[in-house]
């Protein structure tokens, strides 16, 4: 009887003792991985990087980021995100070879150790590949990138071995046929300027550096001013002037194009105000960009600018690429409708400059075609342009478009242009985009100042 006792006493002992072996097992396990993936978290990364036999043999530090994952998120739900991520995680563990080390290191960035010896890249295809179909019902494609960075010296800390790969994915996110990109040094000077740009933003915002440029948009009939196109320019304290293609793309990339393009369209609004208040007819043309559409409620913003300004909605003409429109056409459609029915004026920017702008146009109501420079270049000497040129003129006629073509530089353009029927002429022939004052001294007060 005793000796029962002590046997179930002692299995019991043996059954606690493994459970708490088993817990204290599970929590380590939890601590050092990833829940949604499983896959292992930074910390854990690093603890097995430690024990690496051979820190000083040739190995790829592969770093992954799904372009605008946060959109994604914000667009079709957390879960379709979710299911995203595990997609990578299980193609990760699918081509894991021994040896390799893999993590989840944060929201959207994987990393996988590879040895450079053993590596093939079959792993990146695949992965792009599937990650790509899985929102296969909306026009919208997953795109993941990687960056690669080479070492032999495992000492490096995952971080900093991190940031050297993410530069080389920050090298190919403007470009949509790469998706593979390895690390080199010039990328670090790339990533110094993209982020010093980023960081200047609010300051320059706050301290007015950001100003509105406008670019005549002159009649080919009466070769008078018919409206201007809103630009910007940023202006340092010193008198610097920073051209766009110097920081536009950056906000594109981080999101503050938005904030950027809201400051420009308050400017153009007030502008009209003042102007409508000194009887001056006129109007000008806003860019959206197709980030705009996600993080503004455009209608709302636009009619309560015209409200605010006391303007006509058809003053404040709004400008749209194919960009914009092919990032999400069902829904874009209906929003850009309901703009028009308001009494806003569409033009559809760079026509011809995407490879389905005509398709473009059959699924899109606009009111203006603005011709892509490239149409209008060498049309002295280029027939095949002249014709293809000719053709999309007589086709806005035939739709009852306005066509505006822009980039125009030489006395021949405009001779050419205004026998093939252009409505509307913009470019350097005429003037470059001036600021505010300038274009109202040149445009508008001269007649009052003689």
């Amino acid at each position: 009887m005793i000796t029962g006792i002590v046997v179930a006493l002692l299995l019991a002992v043996i059954v606690f003792q493994y459970m708490i072996i088993k817990i204290d097992k599970d929590k380590r396990h939890e601590a050092g991985h990833d829940k949604l993936t499983g896959l292992c978290n930074p910390e854990h990364l690093m603890q097995k990087m430690k024990e690496l036999p051979d820190k000083k043999k040739n190995r790829l530090i592969i770093y992954s980021d799904i372009a605008e994952f946060k959109l994604i998120n914000e667009i079709f739900g957390i879960e379709k995100g979710n299911e995203i991520l595990l997609k990578q995680a299980d193609i990760i563990k699918k081509h894991a070879v021994d040896g390799y080390l893999y993590g989840r290191v944060g929201e959207d960035h994987f990393v996988v150790i590879a040895d450079e010896a053993t590596f093939n890249e079959e792993y990146l295809y695949e992965c792009r590949e599937t990650l790509q179909n899985v929102l296969s019902d909306s026009v919208y494609n997953v795109r993941v990138c990687f960056g690669i960075y080479r070492t032999d010296n495992m000492n490096e800390s995952l971080s900093f071995m991190c940031d050297k790969a993410s530069f080389a994915v920050a090298s190919i996110k403007d470009d949509t046929h790469s998706f593979i990109a390895y690390y080199d040094d010039t990328m670090l000077e790339a990533a110094i300027k993209y982020k010093t740009i980023v960081d200047e933003f609010d300051d320059a915002i706050k301290a007015g550096e950001f100003k509105m440029y406008l670019q005549p948009q002159i009649s080919a009939k009466t070769r008078r001013l018919t409206g201007a196109e809103a630009l910007v320019r940023r202006i340092k304290p010193d008198g610097t002037i920073i051209s766009p293609i110097d920081f536009i793309p950056v906000y594109e990339k981080s999101g503050l194009i938005s904030r950027l393009d809201r400051y420009i369209w308050e400017q153009a609004a007030a502008k009209l105000g003042e102007w409508k208040k000194a009887g001056i007819n006129m109007s000008i043309s806003v860019n959206i960009s197709p980030k705009d559409f996600y993080y503004i409620d455009i209608f709302n913003t636009f009619a309560g600018l015209i409200k605010k300004y006391d303007i006509e909605p058809s003053n404040l003409k709004i400008e749209i690429t194919e960009t914009t429109i092919m990032s999400d056409v069902p829904n874009l459609m209906g929003e850009l409708e309901e703009l028009r029915k308001a009494g806003f004026t569409l033009e559809m920017d760079d026509f011809g400059s995407g490879y389905s702008s005509l398709n473009t146009l059959k699924d899109i109501n606009v009111d203006v075609l603005k011709v892509d420079m490239g149409f209008i270049k060498e049309t002295k000497n280029v027939k095949k342009s002249r014709i293809i040129l000719a053709s999309v003129i007589k086709m806005a006629k035939e739709l009852n478009l306005l066509i505006i073509t822009e980039g125009v530089e030489t006395e021949e353009q405009v001779d050419n242009l205004t026998k093939l029927g252009c409505d509307v002429f913009q470019g350097y022939y005429f003037s470059k985009a001036i600021d505010v004052n300038e274009f109202e001294k040149r445009y508008l007060y001269r007649k009052k100042a003689g």
